[in-house]
């Protein structure tokens, strides 16, 4: 073992591009599926509010005491572990990892020191985490052979790192020379802290490989992994939140509690990972092995000609009615390529239980049916979409039990047990996206706080018209159209802190903006939190 980890170790960080490139290792799998509580850790009122810099000064102090409980604990595990390690190169990679602490809690003593804060008792959020801290490092949680506990010691300890090497460098860009946070935030995203947190995941993957973890133990890092996480969550749920007016998390938003929110999303590569008329032409070639060669010169075609059009925008500044006024072209072209699938009967023939098989098959994306089930019951949610088949949407989501998001789009006429070829074409254009989610789902919209979320062209009115349009993924035609058009895309993040340093007292609507998100986790984590 001690010359495979003297090997391993030797490496450091240059291991981290070619392992890049294999499978995830241990550390990125556990970090991977952890996003949520991650994402709810940034999304934080008090994690939003250091990055703002709003937050009250004894709110912080009050922080920096109970991180010190905690930082303590920390190095009292890594004594732990490395009293139960029997291989040299391990003791010592956690020694250095162990005095990264002692810096730390150096730095946190200082700023005490600074403010005259009188240390208070840890509290019992902090208590359950440094207590489960010491019991896993002590081999006192699961039982295993003892030169295991370090490697089970690291699980529980690598999330802290990771998570706050991710909340620094997430919060850097607002550490500007007069911040009142600069300090804390510019630890945290320091080369040193990153390097600090990448090598407790190296030296965790390094002893999972040496001893051959069996997938029980691994069972167990994860869950250790797991609870360490949501620890942190707990963590900053008892902190204090004074002098701030958050905004997150949106729902529960005071400035906002007379509106009513609806949430409208987009369905084919916002709630799906691809496209879902490709997967009904495929049922259609199935049927018809000529149907094949007609949909390749329609959709050839078809991205032909979008692409010229796209080129043909005109650059200006940002106005709605313009906006419109130049997508009426393009609306006019998807009309004419509906027109077109309609006329060839390409999609004739297709068994409607094939169409729902399809459906339930089509992957979505991570988050999406968790938020969708979790948020509809609390708001209303619902579908807007261009999509061919409103059997194949509502089919998506019925596998995943959501029954009560209404949907809205167009759908292939059929005699009940197969298709016919036509179209009934419902929502085919960004106006018709706009006109629908006035018309049929706000109808009086005055007391409504909408929340439109897509990823494509096709939903740029919808985005510019809710009072929050948010941007899934990167489209390129969504990007090129909304630099012509004078519309900004800024991270959501970004968006949510510089709200927040306005002193605003509620989230009013930006003309012009809208806003990116990572996926749906970020989406929950800003509208709902924990």
């Amino acid at each position: 073992m001690s010359c495979l980890l003297r090997n391993v170790v030797a490496r450091g960080l240059r291991s981290l591009a070619s392992a890049q490139a294999m499978e995830p290792s241990i550390s990125k799998r556990l970090w991977q599926q952890s996003k949520r509580e991650a994402m709810v850790c940034l999304y934080h009122p008090f994690v939003v509010s250091i990055a703002a810099g709003t937050l009250d000064l004894h709110s912080f102090q009050r922080f920096i005491a109970q991180d010190s409980f905690f930082l303590t604990a920390f190095a009292k595990a890594y004594g732990l572990a490395i009293e139960r390690s029997d291989d040299r190169e391990v003791k010592s990679e956690i020694c250095k990892l162990q005095q990264a602490v002692y810096e730390e809690l150096e730095l946190h003593s200082s700023l005490m020191k600074a403010w005259n804060f009188d240390h208070t008792p840890p509290s019992p959020a902090t208590c359950a985490y440094t207590d489960f801290l010491l019991a896993v490092a002590a081999g006192k949680k699961i039982e295993c052979e003892k030169t295991k506990v370090p490697m089970l010691a690291l699980a529980a300890m690598a999330p802290c790192m990771r998570l706050y090497a991710f909340l620094g460098q997430e919060t850097r860009v607002f550490s500007r020379e007069n911040h009142p946070y600069r300090d804390w935030i510019s630890t945290y995203s320091s080369p040193g802290f990153e390097t600090a947190a990448t090598r407790l995941e190296q030296l965790l993957d390094s002893l999972s490989e040496a001893q051959e973890t069996t997938a029980a133990e691994f069972q167990s890092m994860q869950s250790l992994y797991h609870r360490a996480i949501a620890y942190e969550v707990s963590f900053f749920d008892a902190q204090e939140v004074r002098g701030s007016n958050a905004f997150v998390p949106l729902l529960e938003s005071v400035a906002l509690k007379d509106r009513n929110f609806v949430l409208i999303s987009d369905f084919d590569s916002t709630c799906t990972v691809s496209d879902s008329s490709p997967v009904l032409a495929e049922l259609a070639m199935a049927v018809d092995p000529n149907v094949r060669r007609k949909w390749s010169s329609l959709s050839d075609e078809y991205f032909r000609d979008y692409s010229k059009l796209l080129e043909e925008v005109v650059l200006r500044e940002y106005d709605y009615d313009a906006i419109k006024e130049a997508l009426q072209v393009l609306s006019e072209f998807e009309k004419q390529g509906n027109a077109k699938i309609d006329a060839s009967r390409v999609l004739q023939g297709i068994k409607i239980d094939d169409i729902k098989q399809a459906g339930q098959n089509m992957a979505l994306q991570a988050g999406c049916a968790s938020v969708l089930c979790r948020l509809s019951s609390k708001i209303s949610c619902q579908i807007l979409s261009v999509c061919w088949s409103r059997t194949f949407i509502e089919a998506a989501f019925s596998k995943e039990n959501i029954t009560n998001v209404p949907v809205h789009s167009n759908e292939l006429e059929n005699d009940g047990n197969f298709t016919t070829g036509s179209l009934i074409r419902r929502v085919e254009t960004p106006i018709d996206k706009e006109e629908t989610m006035f018309r049929e789902i706000l109808h009086a919209p005055d007391d409504k706080f909408v929340i439109f979320i897509g990823d494509s062209l096709t939903d740029l009115l919808a985005l510019l018209r809710a009072d929050i349009g948010i941007v899934l993924g990167t489209s390129s035609s969504l990007d090129r159209a909304s630099k012509a058009f004078g519309v900004k895309i800024v991270p959501l993040f970004s968006g949510l802190v510089q709200r927040q340093q306005s002193s605003r007292s509620a989230w009013r609507k930006e003309e012009g903006v809208l806003y990116r998100a990572s996926g749906w986790l970020e989406i929950e984590a800003f509208l709902a939190g924990n």
